[in-house]
């Protein structure tokens, strides 16, 4: 059966620890050994948890605030909110429970680190500090602020959709949520040139979508092998399979299964008025560049459309990392 941990005091609890991990083989390390206990002697990252290994107050089981180690960087309804919904499930990812906009705020900036670490959760030895602002994504001087205040090894996560379902979504999300747009106004007026079929590339809905763009001051600061990008639709029907990569690239042990794996809160979903099939035509045709650049830089291909007359056929994985 399982061993109790809700033993009263944390040294108690630390004692019992180190004492486990006296008897870990070498060349194990302590957290493998904790996860593979026998199941006589099982010691679960949960029951880490319950015994104050995980705190979002105080310094309880030696938690402290740390700079991140992980960003997810964007991009803006990816699917960034579900992504961080999951890994808040998982007992050693520290997440910040909200957009900092550090990196992209010169307010907060110029307050420097010490006020960005502020911001963080409380995180135990082994532990991961992540936060997320999809906008960093798409703001050109925010890669070399960020390798200049976090380094090299800095691990990067970007979440990736079709750009025509991503800007359509971003227009509805604007105008029906924010309500930023005004009733009268179109998509088409905001993305196209008066009543012809020239894209305006001045907007930011459509710029947005322009991964190729801003991938390439991306990798003007980290190399590919920091990034590990996730496809929307991939995170939609194989949630588990994503997050085990996910596990992998933080570097952290497996935690999620078939039992655990919940998205939280209760998602609503908008139900958005189609595009017009003239209209995803243009953005198809004109994305489509873009996107094969976008695919070249990362040496990935998604099932992304990008012709009015056939979808990209790939035989590559949805989730990954180069």
């Amino acid at each position: 059966m399982e061993i109790p941990l809700k033993v009263p005091g944390l040294k108690v609890t630390a004692l019992f620890f180190a004492g486990l991990l006296l008897l870990a083989p070498l060349g194990q390390s302590p957290r493998s050994f904790l996860t593979r206990l026998p199941r006589g002697l099982h010691v679960t990252l949960a029951s880490m948890r319950s015994a104050g290994f995980r705190s979002q107050g105080g310094s309880r089981g030696g938690a402290s605030k740390q700079l991140p180690q992980a960003i997810v960087i964007g991009v803006k309804k990816g699917g960034t909110t579900a992504l961080r919904r999951y890994l808040l499930q998982h007992p050693l990812v520290c997440f910040c429970p909200r957009e900092t906009h550090f990196f992209n705020g010169f307010q907060k900036a110029r307050r420097g680190l010490q006020f960005y670490r502020s911001l963080m959760p409380q995180c135990p030895p082994g532990g991961v500090t992540m936060e997320k602002t999809p906008s960093y994504f798409v703001t050109r001087f925010v890669p070399r602020a960020m390798r200049n205040a976090l380094g090299p090894a800095l691990k990067l996560i970007l979440v990736v959709r079709d750009p025509v379902q991503r800007l359509h979504s971003d227009f509805n999300f604007e105008a029906r949520v924010r309500k930023r747009v005004h009733s009268n106004v179109t998509l088409e007026h905001l993305i196209l040139h008066g009543n012809t079929s020239n894209v305006n590339t001045l907007s930011p809905l459509v710029k947005t979508s322009r991964y190729d763009l801003h991938m390439a001051t991306w990798l003007k600061a980290f190399p590919l092998r920091n990034f590990l990008l996730i496809e929307n639709e991939a995170l939609k029907r194989n949630p588990l399979g994503v997050l085990r990569q996910t596990e992998a690239f933080l570097g952290i042990p497996r935690y999620y299964n078939e039992t655990n794996l919940v998205l939280g809160r209760k998602v609503k979903f908008l139900q958005y008025t189609p595009m017009l099939a003239s209209t995803k035509r243009v953005l198809m045709e004109y994305f489509r560049p873009h996107s094969q650049r976008f695919f070249a830089m990362v040496n990935r291909t998604f099932p992304w459309e990008l012709s009015a007359n056939a979808s990209l056929d790939v035989a590559a994985a949805a989730v990954g990392n180069t």
